[in-house]
């Protein structure tokens, strides 16, 4: 990961701890490395070699759609 991406995931990582009292779950480790890891399949998938930013906006949707609590509605 190029380091303009890698501060950007900082950057994003902070951002989620600050507003993690709204996910389902905390913003932990298995967060983080997953949000990595997305990224860089993303960017392999593409055939590319490194990753753009574009990678790490999939894989923060993709994560903070996993994250969201919705409302479920049991009769």
């Amino acid at each position: 990961i190029p380091k303009e991406i890698e501060q950007k995931l900082i950057d994003l990582v902070s951002k989620m701890k600050d507003i993690e009292a709204r996910f389902f779950t905390g913003v932990e480790n298995q967060i983080i490395l997953g949000l990595i890891n997305l990224t860089k399949a993303n960017a392999r998938m593409h055939l590319r070699h490194e990753a753009v930013i574009d990678d790490l906006v999939l894989a923060r949707d993709i994560i903070s759609s996993t994250l969201k609590v919705h409302n479920i509605v049991m009769n």
